[in-house]
């Protein structure tokens, strides 16, 4: 074997030890930063009630376990909690919930990226599939959701109510009680009408609120569901009646009016504004006060689509309210821009008597509509 033979050799061995070494190093160094960028952040927003056993019996234990084992797996699960009893966080949920086409069957309720998990759902088998994430967000199932008539429906109801017998008589009667001019008559006409319009948008706010909160009670919200859908049936039956008996003349026998001791009372403080000087604010306030009165009557169209609007935009109602209200006082406007006009208000007594079968068919349209739309919710969220 020839000299220096063995050198070359060691300095072999000494260069692979060093390399060796070095791959060592580059791997403590390169992994741990591997790892690091694999780990997932996953948030999950909870809404829950905070007296609620449940509730804190889920968080304190199979959740608490659920994110001990996640983060040894790699994933740090954060949670956002919210109060369903907050309006703005029931508002938020529902949404959500919309979009997703789940129906809102109890609290806790846990939101992820794609999952939705409430009530009884909650059981640790289930919990695991919350953290079946992607990097991209998976496509949202296939639901069958109403369709958004959701415009074109609350302004047809808010002018159908507009036309209302109850609101027409009774403006007529006022009408003929004022005796106003040609030229002073639209503008009290006007405050009038913005006295009904300010009193329903109040009103109606009020109610969507009340809405929002029964729909955070678990039971309370499908109730009102049913409560208002068997209405909806019942109302469109007794327009279709009272279509009829409009039809053979036979106004009296009408199922769907002002109750008689709340159209005397109209009648008595309409004569009672008689003898007062009509001004602006007098007008205002009659507007409100006749509107609150007829309220048992045009209520019947009004209640039911708050609860389509709470039903289908939740916080997003608002806008459709005032479009309802506009609506609704559309007719109004009308009747007294014909007055303004010339026309007297017998002319516009004879046509509405005339025209009383058709409305009441449109008020049946409207409640059957309603009907429709609640049942295809109610069967297909």
């Amino acid at each position: 074997m020839p000299r220096g033979f063995g050198k070359p050799t060691g300095s072999k061995d000494k260069a692979i030890q060093r390399r060796g070494l070095f791959l060592f190093l580059l791997v403590g160094l390169v992994l741990p930063t591997s790892a690091e960028t694999e780990r997932r952040t996953v948030t999950v927003e909870y809404y829950g009630l905070p007296g609620c056993h449940d509730c804190q019996e889920f968080l304190a234990g199979t959740w608490e376990d659920l994110r001990r084992e996640s983060a040894l797996n790699g994933i740090d699960l954060v949670l956002t909690e919210h109060d369903v009893l907050d309006p703005e966080a029931f508002a938020s949920l529902k949404k959500q919930l919309d979009e997703r086409g789940v129906a809102f069957t109890g609290v806790p309720v846990l939101i992820s990226q794609q999952k939705v998990l409430q009530g009884n759902d909650l059981e640790p088998t289930s919990l695991a599939s919350l953290l079946e994430l992607s990097a991209q967000s998976e496509a949202l199932p296939n639901t069958k959701t109403a369709p958004d008539l959701s415009w074109g429906l609350v302004g047809l109801a808010g002018l159908v109510d507009g036309v209302n017998p109850c609101v027409l008589t009774t403006l007529l009667f006022l009408l003929s009680v004022w005796g106003l001019d040609r030229r002073g008559g639209l503008v009290i006409g006007i405050a009038y009408t913005l006295g009904v319009f300010v009193t329903y948008t109040l009103v109606g706010v009020g109610l969507l609120k009340a809405a929002t909160l029964a729909q955070s009670v678990p039971w309370a919200g499908p109730l009102l569901d049913i409560v208002t859908l068997v209405g909806l049936v019942a109302l469109t039956g007794f327009s279709l009646f009272d279509a009829w008996q409009a039809h053979r003349g036979r106004t009296k026998e009408m199922a769907l009016k002002l109750p008689g001791f709340l159209d005397r009372t109209l009648r008595t403080v309409v004569r009672r504004q008689r003898s007062l000087a009509i001004g602006l604010p007098a007008a205002f306030g009659l507007g409100a006060l006749i509107s609150l009165l007829e309220f048992v009557c045009t209520g019947q169209v009004y209640l039911p689509t708050l609860v389509y609007m709470n039903q289908t935009q939740g916080d997003n109602a608002l806008p459709l309210l005032l479009w309802y209200n506009l609506a609704f006082i559309a007719p109004l406007l009308a009747v007294f821009l014909a007055i303004h006009l010339g026309t007297g208000h017998r002319s516009l007594v004879l046509w509405a008597q005339k025209h009383l079968a058709t409305t009441k068919l449109l008020l049946a349209l409207v409640f059957g509509l309603l009907a429709v739309l609640f049942t295809w919710n109610m069967v297909f969220s």
